[in-house]
């Protein structure tokens, strides 16, 4: 008589408890790289959105700035403070002004220039007209960047910075400086703006303190920062219908401001 044979059953046992564990590890250990990855991802897309635009703000603020500066009509100098300081039968005036600090107050805003600025008329007609015009410059602060604005006021009302007209932000450093003259009257100047691009992703180390203020050791500019790269663009800007002599070369009895600074040409605004 032969014995029955038991059938062999496999994996009746079911999954231990060290399978368990195992399998919920390395399931978090994944979720932890994932959650690792798209965390860089972020801080690095963040990075590179926040770089980008410091460079937009950079081009389109020195654009903007040659465009307004160059329509400035009858320009001066003004060795003083602008803050507060009203147009005066249309005749403008502008700073030396260089803020490559942050000054005894971070985050104040300052006149930089005021001037009635010549713009395009009616579509077809070679007229233009007068709008008034201000640039101002608010100086960064440790966690904030510095901020120029380009006012107008088309009728003539008080020149205010306010972020509802043109501002760019991501400013370290701007200066107006380096005048030259023609024949005793302003004709051109230099200015320079500085963006500041960031090599870390980590925004909470990002500082806008101005180099000098880095190295000097100036409250809120020390200690361990995130690593920058400053983007520096100058330029020279003419203003192209500025006054040089008051009368017609041609004749002493003649009173209209022919001659500007090429000469007899007259350059009108682009609209």
């Amino acid at each position: 008589m032969h014995k029955a044979v038991r059938p062999i059953l496999r994996n009746r046992r079911g999954i231990s408890l060290i399978e368990v564990l195992a399998g919920t590890g390395l399931a978090a250990a994944t979720a932890l790289v994932a959650a690792f990855l798209a965390i860089t991802f972020y801080r690095y897309n963040s990075q590179n959105s926040a770089n980008v635009e410091s460079e937009i703000y950079l081009l389109t603020a020195s654009r903007d700035l040659h465009r307004a500066l160059s329509m400035a009509a009858d320009i001066s100098l003004e060795p003083g403070s602008l803050d507060g300081v009203s147009l005066v039968g249309g005749q403008g005036k502008i700073r030396n002004y260089i803020a490559d600090v942050m000054g005894p107050t971070p985050g104040q805003i300052e006149t930089v220039a005021v001037f009635m600025r010549e713009s395009g008329g009616p579509p077809g007609l070679f007229v233009s007209k007068f709008i008034s015009t201000g640039i101002f410059y608010a100086r960064p602060s440790p966690k904030t960047s510095g901020v120029l604005f380009i006012v107008s006021e088309p009728g003539g009302g008080p020149l205010t910075p306010k972020y509802s007209d043109l501002f760019y932000g991501k400013i370290v450093e701007f200066y107006i400086s380096n005048f030259y003259y023609t024949r005793g009257v302003l004709t051109s100047v230099e200015f320079s703006i500085t963006a500041r691009r960031f090599l870390d992703s980590d925004v909470s180390k990002w500082t806008f303190c101005p180099q000098k203020d880095i190295v000097g050791g100036v409250a809120g500019c020390t200690g361990t920062h995130a690593t920058f790269r400053d983007v520096v663009y100058k330029t020279r800007v003419t203003f192209s219908n500025q006054v040089v002599r008051n009368t017609d070369p041609r004749t002493s009895a003649a009173s209209a401001p022919y001659e500007r600074l090429l000469g007899n040409i007259y350059l009108f605004p682009q609209r």
